[in-house]
């Protein structure tokens, strides 16, 4: 999450214990970013994980990064 999209709402600090707390009384989200840095690490090795124990889902995860990046391949070619 881009810390510029989180400051329009609120505030980033390592003072709270939870990921995210939204203070709707003051209109408010504060969220710890080291804490969102673990999760964030979790999600990614978990997935990581599939990617090497499924074939199927290794296959369309290639696709994908063909299809999106595939501008930036045919760069890195001519270089």
């Amino acid at each position: 999450m881009h810390e510029g999209r989180i400051k329009n709402l609120g505030q980033v600090t390592y003072e709270i214990d939870s990921l995210v707390i939204f203070d709707p009384n003051k209109n408010i989200m504060m969220i710890n970013p080291g804490k969102l840095l673990k999760e964030l690490e979790n999600i990614f090795k978990n997935y990581i994980t599939i990617l090497r124990n499924n074939n199927d889902e290794y296959i369309e995860f290639n696709s994908r990064m063909k299809k999106d990046f595939e501008k930036e391949v045919e760069h890195a070619k001519k270089l």
